[in-house]
């Protein structure tokens, strides 16, 4: 009687144990395939920029990227612009990434975040994400 009641609870664990995998993977499979990622970069040279003149942290919610082939330091260097004024840069070691990511993904948005004021740390986070294309 002892074994049976062994076998019945041990199958019921395999059979418990099976029914959370199938449950874990189909909740990992119902993830959405236009599920955004956020890629983290952090703004160097922002002690030597006009992050100052950008008063009202708003605008940080705006970030603005422009390349800048005709830099004299860097023809791959990547500007950050806050309200039309210039705060900083891409580190070198980076620009290459951003540039796919921008160039990879449909939907892209741009967030600054003022880590420190004393000195001046900004970190770029970039909201990326495709979009299903369905064929009609």
């Amino acid at each position: 009687m002892l074994a049976m009641i062994v076998t019945f609870a041990v199958l019921g664990l395999i059979i418990l144990g099976y029914c959370n995998k199938k449950d874990k993977k189909d909740i990992n499979d119902a993830k959405p395939k236009n599920y955004g990622t956020t890629f983290k970069f952090d703004v160097v040279g922002v002690k030597y920029h006009d992050i100052e003149k950008v008063e009202d942290e708003s605008y940080f919610l705006f970030p603005e990227l422009m390349y800048e082939s005709e830099n004299e330091y860097d023809k791959n260097a990547i500007a950050v612009y806050v309200a039309d004024y210039r705060i900083g840069y891409i580190k070198r070691e980076e620009t290459q990434k951003v540039r796919d990511i921008l160039d990879s993904y449909d939907e892209v948005s741009l967030y600054a975040d003022v880590i420190d004021t004393d000195p001046y740390k900004v970190e770029l986070k970039i909201n990326a994400r495709m979009t299903d294309h369905e064929e009609s």
